[in-house]
């Protein structure tokens, strides 16, 4: 016998604005599964699904500029790799807390299990399932060396100045200003077995279950 069901979760919530005209969106997920019977020893099932999760209020609200003199950079060690790692040279504004440009996290779910219930053993119930959960564009934040030492790969995130007198040819102006706030970035991969038993004879019931998990 071959089942298969089709679960499409949705509901509406507040979309976090910074402003008073509020906007709502829709969160929705889809979830497909099946199951399949080919005797009454054996059944197969797998199941899979995607969905999404917003940034929170907390995620998309910035902190106010900070600015940095020369103390300061010095004590925290400031460095610009693309100036002879020299430090960077005050006044520094800083960016940092949440960003309005977040997109929600995406995620991709799939399962697959067996049970077991021979005929040979009645009362006896064993399954074995394995999940798989992948994750994208998660919000993160990134300490300040993190943006300086991968200039290129963010652009926008280091802001520089005019070059200094006696720079060499070709050497970039000072940095003025380092963004680190959060962004989408990280990805995490999750699996995980679950092994379950189950014996039932007369009026007593014997169970187990056992969890592995893998990141």
């Amino acid at each position: 016998m071959l089942r298969i069901f089709y679960f499409y979760p949705w509901a509406r919530r507040p979309v976090p604005r910074l402003d008073a005209g509020g906007q709502r969106c829709r969160v929705h997920g889809l979830h497909l599964g099946s199951s399949l019977r080919a005797n009454p020893d054996i059944a197969l099932r797998a199941s899979g699904g995607t969905g999404f999760l917003p940034p929170s209020l907390a995620q998309i609200i910035g902190e106010p500029p900070s600015v940095f003199n020369d103390f300061l950079i010095f004590l925290l060690d400031i460095r610009d790799p693309m100036r002879g790692n020299d430090l960077i040279p005050g006044p520094l504004t800083l960016l940092s807390g949440g960003s309005p440009d977040l997109q929600p996290e995406q995620s991709e779910s799939s399962s697959f299990g067996v049970v077991l219930t021979p005929r040979f053993a009645p009362g006896l119930r064993v399954s074995v399932d394995v999940t798989h959960i992948h994750k994208t564009d998660e919000v993160v934040t990134l300490p300040l060396d993190f943006f300086t030492d991968n200039e290129a790969d963010f652009p926008g995130r280091i802001t520089r100045g005019p070059n200094l007198p006696g720079d060499p040819p070709g050497t970039p102006g000072p940095i003025t200003q380092i963004d680190f706030s959060s962004l989408n970035l990280a990805s995490s991969g999750f699996e995980g077995d679950r092994y379950s038993g189950r014996v039932h004879a007369a009026d007593r019931e014997l169970s187990a279950v056992g969890v592995s998990t893998l990141w």
